[in-house]
């Protein structure tokens, strides 16, 4: 009789054990479930973070590349009016506004941050996180390169406007401003060098901006193709 004691004993404790064994193994899955969840879900905000980041570049560089489109034809009709020497007119005045005319490009950064802190190859998407990183490291880089020299000459060409044109209440309404002495300005050799530097730092921006739009536009659906495959 103890002997089938022992047995009945041993087959309960055996099944305690795996009771037991099994509701820790239980534990560790569900565990490693949460974690895998936790993880995706982490994935998914950096990825929506760096899709909005892009999304406000997108949204700014297009501004931008209308700003510089116009900037462009206006600076180039300034040329023409110049080497044409062609009378003045007061309808010149809204070109010439644009003389001082500028954009700016602050990218944002706050997925870039997240990013970095996880390491780079947290983006598993090769493609997607090479054109990205390139966008920041090397076209924002370059713009901001191009725009620090245009900024200098801009400066240089806003004290030579505040020097050499006049803009009543009424003409800074209507974003005019009228060269004091326009048969001298025809033949400021200074006010010339400054009007190709500047055109040279709008095309050049302009240059950037037409690819920063590209490849935003080229990053996006990549952004778009990693978030759906995680959901």
């Amino acid at each position: 009789m103890s002997f089938f004691r022992s047995i009945k004993s041993y087959k309960g404790t055996a099944f305690e054990v795996i009771v037991i064994v099994f509701g820790v193994m239980l534990s560790f899955l569900l565990n490693e479930i949460r974690l895998d969840l936790d993880d995706k879900d982490e994935a998914i905000s950096t990825l929506q973070q760096i899709k909005t980041d892009l999304e406000k570049d997108l949204y700014d560089t297009n501004i931008n590349y209308a700003v510089e489109d116009t900037a462009l034809h206006k600076f180039s009709f300034i040329i023409g009016l110049m080497e044409d020497r062609l009378e003045y007119s007061e309808k010149y005045n809204a070109e010439f506004d644009y003389l001082r005319t500028n954009s700016f490009l602050l990218p944002s950064t706050t997925g870039l941050h997240i990013l970095n802190s996880k390491g780079v190859d947290y983006l598993t998407n090769d493609s997607l996180r090479v054109k990205f990183l390139s966008l920041h490291n090397y076209l924002y880089a370059e713009r901001l390169g191009y725009f620090n020299i245009f900024n200098y000459n801009l400066q240089r060409m806003n004290q030579f406007v505040a020097e050499n044109f006049n803009r009543t209440e009424e003409m800074y309404f209507n974003f005019e401003i009228q060269p004091n002495d326009y048969d001298s300005l025809l033949n400021d050799s200074y006010f010339k060098n400054l009007i190709f530097e500047c055109y040279d730092g709008h095309s050049n921006i302009f240059y950037c901006d037409s690819i920063i739009k590209v490849e935003i536009l080229d990053i996006l659906p990549l952004v778009d193709r990693e978030i759906a495959k995680l959901q």
